[in-house]
């Protein structure tokens, strides 16, 4: 099992080099702030989180007893109308996310505006450590994240144009500058 990287090491700037776990988590600890709302998947997301220091006041929600995956979507609904006031993110992988994926559209119709990872790691990958890793019913079929949005945007406006994949850090850290709208973002870590 691999080591995390310090998180308060030099960040090497990352160009257009591919998308990695190590190098996400590290720099997803320094983008969380005071008083942040993590919703949590269990898997890569999970055992990543787990491991990092947090700044005063960040609440973790994970559901690691039972490891029911697909849990933290609806969850998120949960902690948005709890603490409106805070900011929301959601570390999910691209297995979790096809199970709930129609709560999206919840989360908009109630113009929630968390901000949520969406990592596609090709499957139940927590599950190939676990048992099976080249086990075909850990496999999923590939979705085209992005179009998505045509299905679970609300007619009314909402837009998605924000939600598109990443390949390299370059195009994806520019997209972690937090706006006070509603965003998806699909890195594809790997």
């Amino acid at each position: 099992m691999a080591v995390l990287p310090n998180p308060h090491a030099q960040l090497a700037a990352p160009g257009d080099a591919p998308l990695d776990q190590a190098y996400f988590w590290q720099r997803m600890s320094r983008f969380i702030r005071e008083d942040d709302v993590l919703v949590v998947e269990n898997g890569t997301s999970g055992a990543a989180v787990g491991g990092m220091r947090m700044p005063d006041g960040v609440k973790v929600v994970n559901q690691p007893i039972w490891g029911s995956i697909g849990y933290t979507l609806p969850a998120l609904l949960g902690t948005l109308m709890a603490a409106p006031q805070r900011r929301h993110m959601l570390f999910i992988g691209d297995g979790s996310f096809q199970l709930t994926a129609q709560e999206v559209s919840t989360l908009l119709r109630y113009e929630q505006k968390p901000i949520i990872f969406l990592i596609n790691n090709d499957g139940y990958t927590i599950e190939r450590y676990i048992l099976g890793e080249n086990s075909s019913y850990n496999d999923i079929g590939p979705w085209t994240t992005p179009n998505c949005r045509r299905c679970l945007i609300p007619r009314r406006g909402r837009s998605a144009r924000r939600w598109k994949p990443a390949s390299s850090w370059s195009w994806r850290w520019s997209t972690l500058h937090v706006r006070k709208r509603w965003r998806l973002s699909r890195s594809n870590c790997r």
